[in-house]
């Protein structure tokens, strides 16, 4: 049904439609500009005509509009589901026909829109080599219509695929059988030419190359080359973060013999900044801290190097001179049992499998001076009371922003992955989660849940989480006033650079793939998307691409929405940006920046 608009009896009209329309949802908006839009005409203002988009809302000029043409609920869906195809958008292409066939599953059509869908993402990820996510659309396709043209070139397409597959099998075998022999350089080309054939190849790979990488890594600390076994060790790391716990002295030490080197030269702010890179992997480790309160000592920042020395000794620093930062620095040296004249480190691995031993019985307590946590493994909880105050602190301090909670925030460690999403209902992905009530006066009931053995536990959970209860103890305004993505790319940001390191290669990845999702639709999300991965990476390249640009104060007013409005409309007053479209071109631009 298809019919004119005047400017002023554009409700009514739409009025009369859905009187005599059944079962219409969603409009066809036709352009003076020859333009045609796909969302639902939702109210008028003044001279404005609002439509909701499905990511988001649009106001237009009514002159802008020549008429509306309604649509009924499957039209809708398959004509959004095309224009999501053209623009490369597959997979919420395939999310709005499997719900257009839920609703109307004995429809041939949508079945064989769906299907074909499923064979161009498909053809996509065969291009991009996702070999594993191209086999299950082409076998989806399959199913849907058994006997039709898209069946017939996926199951081609499938051959080549397995093909592929099997190829990277081989060369992870091969690789493994290097590393089992000890020829580490060799084990280390087999993995990183599967890993450069194929994405896919990471799932195969991953841990035996990270395996491989701590091997260099110690090879290259013995030889005295300790930025390179820090860097190497890093790289490890974003491949299985599993070893970032147990290898905490190794890397510690790589780094701070770095970092002393880097003094001798002269090189401070270097210095600094490598201090600052492993700080936001252990802020509570004594040996960097009592390093960090030598070099501010060395530049005659002595109220800067007291706090170093008194977070190590658990004190506050009352002077914060020149006499209170010597004696607090031989009070460290006993505490650590350092000779300054002889540093030695610690490279011995931690041995976290303590970690997962598990009381029976009710959770017993352990409170800190912030948290209180729940656990059934008394040492497990011990170390997370610590990594949680020095990540409290590290958070504050990076950001300028306050944790100053009446309810002391409550830490559940449950035993295992399956006791955790069972008691907290999150998905398998998760690694933990964070929970409270926002009320007017701050966060009540504060809580963060996770279990023993997460491989990112100490190292990846605890910061992320931590900084999601910081931000909205001073967020003004509901939870959902800072888009989700916002919430989860600032979480991540505090977490470790390797971390970093490790979403920004899947981004590059998928930004190769043309695969990736748009800002406007990133910024409306309101649910995690089947892959999340993706939906943190660019949460976080966006929150640091934006904070690089207009600095950390401006940044963190702007997540705390301190001037109150919509972040849409902060971003692009406080970039100077355009429009989202064109902050968009920016910030993809800068991914390929190292």
């Amino acid at each position: 049904m298809r019919f004119e608009l005047n400017k002023v009896g554009l409700l009514a009209a739409l009025a009369v439609a859905f009187l005599f329309t059944p079962d219409v949802r969603a409009d066809l908006i036709h352009l003076t500009n020859g333009q045609t839009l796909h969302g639902e005409v939702v109210s008028e203002e003044g001279d404005f005509v609002v439509v909701r988009m499905p990511y988001g809302t649009l106001r237009l000029r009514k002159e802008q509009v020549e008429s509306v043409e309604k649509q009924s609920n499957a039209e809708y869906t398959e004509d959004v589901a095309k224009e999501m195809l053209a623009r490369g958008r597959f997979v919420p292409a395939i999310e709005q026909l499997e719900a257009a066939r839920a609703k109307d599953p004995k429809s041939d059509d949508v079945k064989a829109a769906l299907a074909e869908a499923c064979v161009a993402y498909a053809k996509h990820l065969q291009e991009s080599n996702r070999l594993s996510e191209a086999k299950q659309y082409f076998e989806r396709a399959i199913k849907l219509v058994p006997n039709g043209a898209d069946a017939v070139a996926a199951r081609g397409a499938l051959e080549q695929v397995e093909a592929g597959r099997k190829g990277l099998d081989v060369l992870a075998k091969e690789g493994e059988q290097l590393l089992t022999q000890g020829k580490i350089e060799e084990a280390i080309s087999k993995f990183e030419a599967a890993l450069t054939r194929s994405p896919d190849a990471r799932d195969l790979v991953a841990t035996p190359l990270a395996v491989c990488y701590a091997h260099r890594a110690e090879t290259q600390y013995h030889a005295g080359h300790f930025a390179e076994a820090a860097a190497t060790l890093e790289t490890a790391f974003t491949y299985d973060v599993s070893l970032a716990a147990p290898l905490e002295n190794f890397y510690t030490a790589a780094s701070l013999r770095h970092t002393l080197s880097l003094l001798q030269n002269g090189k401070v702010p270097d210095a600094r900044a490598q201090l600052e890179r492993l700080l936001s992997f252990a802020p509570g480790n004594g040996q960097a801290l009592y390093i960090a309160g030598r070099v501010e000592s060395s530049q005659r920042n002595y109220s800067a190097a007291c706090t170093y020395y008194g977070r190590v000794l658990k004190q506050e620093p009352r002077r914060g001179d020149e006499k209170e930062a010597a004696q607090l620095q031989a009070d460290t040296e006993k505490a650590l049992n350092i000779d300054a004249a002889k540093l030695q480190f610690d490279v011995a691995p931690v041995d976290t499998s303590v970690y997962a031993k598990a009381d029976t019985g009710a959770f017993e307590s352990i409170e800190t001076d912030h948290f209180r946590i729940y656990h059934h493994n008394a040492q497990l909880g011990q170390a997370l009371g610590d990594t949680l105050e020095a990540q409290r602190t590290r958070i504050m301090e990076t950001t300028g922003l306050k944790a100053d909670w009446k309810d002391k925030p409550k830490v559940y460690l449950h035993r295992s992955q399956e006791e955790y999403t069972e008691s907290t209902g999150m998905p398998a992905w998760s690694g933990g989660v964070s929970r409270y009530i926002q009320t007017p006066q701050g966060l009540k009931d504060p809580m963060i849940s996770s279990w023993q053995t997460s491989p990112r536990l100490l190292k990846s959970v605890v910061p992320h989480e931590l900084t999601h209860l910081i931000v909205n103890q001073g967020l003004r305004g509901a939870h959902d006033t800072l888009p989700r993505a916002i919430q989860e790319g600032v979480a991540v940001l505090m977490e470790p650079d390797f971390r970093h390191d490790s979403y920004m290669r899947l981004l590059r990845m998928r930004l190769q793939s043309r695969d990736f999702i748009p800002l406007a639709e990133l910024l409306t999300m309101k649910d995690y998307p089947k892959d999340p991965d993706l939906f943190y990476a660019e949460g976080y390249a966006f929150c640091a691409y934006v904070n690089a640009k207009i600095g950390g104060a401006e940044f963190w007013r702007m997540v705390l929405n301190e001037d109150g409005g919509t972040f849409d409309a902060h971003v692009l007053a406080k970039t100077g940006a355009s429009g989202l479209d064109a902050l968009e071109r920016e910030w993809r631009a800068s991914y390929g920046r190292e």
